[in-house]
């Protein structure tokens, strides 16, 4: 299985057209198309309302508006420093204005305080996001399942709460077609499975289980795995 992020809907078929391997014959396409819950929102698993409270009561440098969330034009600095986070966000201000420089020809004079800078207009004016997430080997969790469902659409609202409330669950989508209803999950070994789908069918009133798959082997992941010292493994790519 392999998620892609397109601009359009025409952009998914360029995508099948021109970059899926030629030895890959036959493939199913699915949309996502609305974002239940995702890992940017597991966190809060895990802290209780007390610490919640307080968080909420930190003050904020930069007070969001809605109106800064427009489609602005990045431009070529811009583009070069997520380029630079996409594959270490804990990369040192210097570094990436080193790397920015040279990437550019040395055609633009970027500094480590114009990194910072720009990188705090791009997270809290842009709509950007970096975060860290944890493998789930580091926490004991030796499975990851995706299961494809459906339920009665009347009962999306009810859905949509129950789902947000299964720590499991690492990101959910409605979708369109044959089911409507998207899980990834983190278990604690393959044999949760058959436990997950009975309390899953117990929870959801008139739940359709069509499919559920064990992923086996990660090829990718999005950013790079830190080591304990601190720095990437690499760019993204996981062979195990």
């Amino acid at each position: 299985m392999a998620v892609v992020l397109t601009p359009s809907l025409d952009a998914i078929n360029d995508f099948l057209d021109s970059k899926l391997p030629s030895h890959i014959t036959a493939y199913e396409t699915v949309l996502f198309t609305k974002l239940i819950s995702g890992t940017f929102d597991w966190f809060l698993s895990a802290i209780n309302d007390e610490e919640r409270a307080i968080i909420a009561k930190i003050p904020r440098s930069v007070r969001l508006d809605p109106s800064d969330f427009k489609d602005q034009n990045l431009d070529r600095v811009d583009k070069a420093i997520l380029a630079k986070l996409h594959l270490n966000a804990r990369a040192a201000t210097v570094d990436i204005a080193a790397a920015v420089v040279s990437e550019l020809g040395g055609q633009n004079d970027v500094s480590a305080r114009t990194i910072s800078r720009r990188t705090e207009y791009l997270v809290s004016r842009q709509g950007f996001r970096i975060q860290c997430e944890v493998l789930p080997e580091f926490v004991g969790l030796q499975a990851t399942v995706h299961f494809w469902l459906r339920f009665p659409p009347q009962n999306y609202r009810e859905v949509i709460g129950l789902v947000r409330s299964l720590p499991e669950v690492r990101f959910a989508y409605f979708t369109p077609g044959r089911t409507n209803l998207f899980l990834y999950v983190w278990l604690g070994n393959a044999e949760d499975r058959i436990g997950y789908e009975s309390r899953l069918a117990r929870l959801i009133p008139g739940l359709e289980i069509v499919e559920s798959v064990q992923i086996t082997r990660t090829y990718k992941r999005t950013g790079a795995v830190i080591l304990d010292a601190g720095k990437p493994r690499h760019t993204g790519w996981e062979d195990r």
